[in-house]
């Protein structure tokens, strides 16, 4: 039922306002100053790229003798930051190349170009469990990496952009277990950079490729 004019117009104003008043909030911020944290043992520690999971960061650095070096944070109870924890050392080759990694509980991931390296939290510490060059099949691998339930995706591409899983089999052994596949590149539009952008959660997996972006699911 239509309402008269100036029931309508007291409706429009208070809607106005209700927006109005939400667009002044202020932002609120968990932590009123940013934290600085303790230092990474590095002369010049270059952080590419981060993984959080709850009380867990992990930072990944370009040390200068080119190699690919991971750190850990563990947060204290009191809140306070630790001293950072050598994780993971890959050894890599030309700063130019890019490095991603994916912490969730006591599993860190980290790839770069056609490799990929997993370590484990045990109670002596974080350790190297498993690495793996490009699967067979696969023309290259290594431009994102995710993790989720204890399924490890990789980006990788074979004309078409592609997520690469990774799991344990019944023997607590990583293995690779196939991929779930994207759309095509776009020929000649842009430089490759072992595959695209991946995202798991769940039994839900999303590849990115150059221009497109497809769902799929676990296999």
């Amino acid at each position: 039922a239509s309402r008269p004019p100036l029931a309508r117009i007291a409706v429009a104003l208070a809607c106005l306002c209700f927006s109005l008043s939400l667009a002044q909030a202020a932002p609120k911020f968990l932590e009123p100053q940013p934290t600085v944290f303790p230092p990474i043992p590095e002369r010049f520690p270059y952080a590419f790229d981060l993984g959080l999971d709850g009380n867990r960061l992990a930072v990944a650095t370009f040390p200068n003798n080119g190699d690919r070096n991971v750190y850990v944070y563990e947060r204290s109870a009191d809140g306070t930051w630790g001293s950072p924890t050598l994780a993971m050392t890959g050894i890599g080759a030309s700063h130019a190349i890019p490095m991603h990694i994916a912490l969730q509980g006591n599993v860190l991931a980290m790839v770069f170009r056609n490799q990929l390296l997993i370590a484990e939290r045990t109670s002596s510490g974080w350790t190297t469990t498993a690495t793996f060059g490009t699967p067979s099949g696969i023309t290259e691998m290594g431009a994102d990496v995710d993790i989720d339930g204890g399924t490890i995706v990789v980006s990788g591409e074979s004309s078409r952009a592609q997520a690469l899983l990774f799991r344990k089999n019944a023997s607590g052994v990583w293995q690779y277990n196939g991929s779930v596949n994207g759309e095509s590149f776009v020929p000649g539009e842009y430089e490759d950079f072992f595959g695209g952008d991946v995202d798991i959660s769940g039994n839900t997996i999303v590849v990115g490729g150059t221009g497109f972006a497809a769902p799929g699911t676990e296999p």
